[in-house]
C-alpha cells in the first residue's frame, strides 16, 4: 500500500538555506544567532574546505552564502569565483572581523553582495 501524499511544509518553504564558509564552530554559532535576532528563519549549513563547499553548492542547494574570509587553505575570494562559476545566482556575503576597505572594495568587485 503506497503511504498518502503530504502536502509541502509551508514553514520549511519560509526557511532560507544559508551556506557558512566558516572554520570556527563558535563564530557560525554568532552569526546564527545574529540571523536568529534578525527575525530570520533560517537552515543553515557549515562547511570548512573547498571541497566540501563545492559539494553543498549543489546537494544543499543555499539561498545565500555566508563566507569567512580567512579560512586554512581557502578564501573568502576563492569561495566567491567557485560559487559564481558554478552558481551565479547565489548572494555571496563575505564575513571578516579584520578586512580593511581595500579588501572589501575588492570582494565587491569580484562578486560579493557585502
Amino acid at each position: 500500500m503506497t503511504p498518502p501524499a503530504t502536502a509541502p511544509d509551508p514553514a520549511a518553504a519560509a526557511r532560507t538555506r544559508i551556506l557558512q564558509l566558516e572554520d570556527n564552530a563558535d563564530d557560525a554559532a554568532l552569526e546564527q544567532q545574529q540571523l536568529r535576532r534578525a527575525g530570520v528563519v533560517a537552515d543553515c549549513r557549515r562547511v570548512e574546505t573547498r571541497e566540501s563547499f563545492l559539494a553543498a553548492l549543489d546537494d544543499f542547494k543555499p539561498q545565500v552564502i555566508l563566507a569567512d574570509y580567512h579560512l586554512p587553505g581557502f578564501d573568502g575570494k576563492t569561495a566567491i569565483a567557485l560559487a559564481q562559476q558554478h552558481h551565479p545566482e547565489i548572494p555571496i556575503i563575505v564575513v571578516s572581523g579584520v578586512l580593511g576597505d581595500e579588501n572589501a572594495a575588492d570582494l565587491i568587485r569580484a562578486g560579493a553582495c557585502d
